[in-house]
C-alpha cells in the first residue's frame, strides 16, 4: 500500500539564489562531505549536499545563465 508522506504541495523551500563564498573563505565544506559541483563558461560552484538535501532544488544563475539543480 502506498501512502502519502505527509508533505505538503510545496512543503519544502527551494533555495532562491543562495549567498556564496570564495573556498578560501569557506568553514565548509569539510573535505569527507560531498558537493554538487557545476561549471559554467569560467564561473564554479559547489553546492553542499547536506544543504541540498533538505531543499532539493535550488534556483541560481552560474556564468549568467539562470540555472536549477534539482536532487
Amino acid at each position: 500500500e502506498v501512502v502519502w508522506g505527509n508533505v505538503e504541495v510545496d512543503g519544502i523551500p527551494d533555495l532562491q539564489f543562495p549567498r556564496t563564498l570564495r573556498a578560501e573563505d569557506a568553514g565548509f565544506p569539510k573535505p569527507h562531505e560531498r558537493v554538487l559541483g557545476l561549471s559554467i563558461a569560467g564561473w564554479h560552484r559547489a553546492y553542499p549536499m547536506r544543504i541540498v538535501n533538505a531543499h532539493e532544488m535550488v534556483n541560481d544563475i552560474l556564468g549568467g545563465e539562470p540555472i536549477v539543480v534539482a536532487w
